[in-house]
């Protein structure tokens, strides 16, 4: 029920996306978050209840200066990695690596302390710690493709941005219905199966436009994004459920942010990489059949992924005992 209105975003944003870009400044894709932001401020205010008693630990200022800059020099690197020379641009590799040198030191930092900014000793807890590695790859799997399928109808088939938007409503769609039959699922088969399954789907819902060119039936690739849709439906519920599997009631603030942090770097890198494939892939292409070429090879890598994903699922936690 609570993850019920952000089936909304992957329907409503990119149609919303292409209305700005066909009708306004594209700097509108950021200041028509404003209005939202305010509003939710304000209703936060009015209608959430007041906290109870709560304890206000010291905060790990140390914590901070490591992992927020790491965190935003990581995702910084990986998203300047979609320009001309990829991954060897110095703009790219020294965020990225003075990244993941503070993340590192941050790690280190918080093993030492009982109170650091996040617990990362909680990822000896199996069912956090498998969750957020297939949280991260359904972020790939997810915001990935998500960067490739928009191309794909604006520049393969010349749609605008706005008719781009509407072609991907079918696959928020599909995470809506699945969605719903998966957080019952969970219940029963476990996040096992359930994301094995998803993945699975995610595979055949892709495959597809690893072999689409300019001319595909429209109608053929509009099912395939309800199918796609409904694995990743399928994926999302058990995976955030089986990250809170067990932990105790304090633990779980920190839970939280492990496995947010998994599926927001992986949908970074995932963007990042295909970026980077389709754009080696699209050099020298003076033609739609090369074009059409070059996006089923990036199209082809965000399969591989989502089968990576489905053969990992099988390390997940079974179904718990009653």
């Amino acid at each position: 029920m609570v993850s019920l209105p952000t089936v909304l975003g992957p329907v409503l944003g990119p149609v919303a996306g292409g209305l700005i870009l066909d009708h306004w400044h594209w700097s509108w894709l950021f200041w028509v978050n404003v209005p939202f932001c305010a509003v939710g401020v304000v209703l936060a205010a009015v209608m959430l209840p007041k906290d109870g008693p709560v304890t206000r630990p010291k905060l790990d200022v140390v914590g901070v200066v490591l992992v927020s800059p790491g965190l935003v020099g990581v995702l910084y690197g990986l998203s300047r990695s979609s320009q001309a020379g990829g991954f060897g641009r110095a703009d790219v590799l020294v965020p990225l690596i003075g990244g993941l040198v503070l993340i590192l030191a941050f790690v280190g930092w918080s093993l030492r302390r009982k109170a650091a900014l996040i617990n990362v000793r909680l990822l000896d807890h199996w069912p956090l710690a498998s969750s957020s590695l297939l949280l991260f790859l359904s972020g790939i799997a997810l915001y990935g493709a998500m960067l490739l399928l928009p191309l794909y109808y604006q520049q393969l088939r010349g749609m605008s941005a706005l008719g781009a938007g509407l072609m991907l409503i079918p696959q928020g769609l599909g995470t809506f219905v699945s969605r719903n039959i998966a957080g019952r699922l969970s219940d029963t088969m476990g996040a096992r199966w359930l994301a094995v399954i998803g993945f699975g789907v995610v595979v055949v819902g892709t495959l597809p436009f690893a072999f689409a060119g300019g001319t595909t039936n429209e109608v053929v690739l509009l099912v395939t994004l309800f199918v796609r849709g409904l694995g990743l439906g399928a994926v999302t519920i058990p995976l955030m459920a089986l990250a809170f599997r067990g932990l105790e009631r304090a633990d779980i603030p920190d839970a939280s942010i492990i496995s947010r942090i998994a599926s927001q770097v992986g949908g970074a890198f995932g963007t990042a990489v295909l970026a980077v494939i389709l754009q080696h892939a699209l050099l020298g292409a003076h033609s739609v059949a090369a074009a059409a070429t070059a996006f089923q090879v990036s199209f082809w890598w965000s399969v591989g992924f989502a089968a990576v994903a489905a053969s990992l699922s099988l390390v997940l936690p079974g179904r718990p005992r009653q």
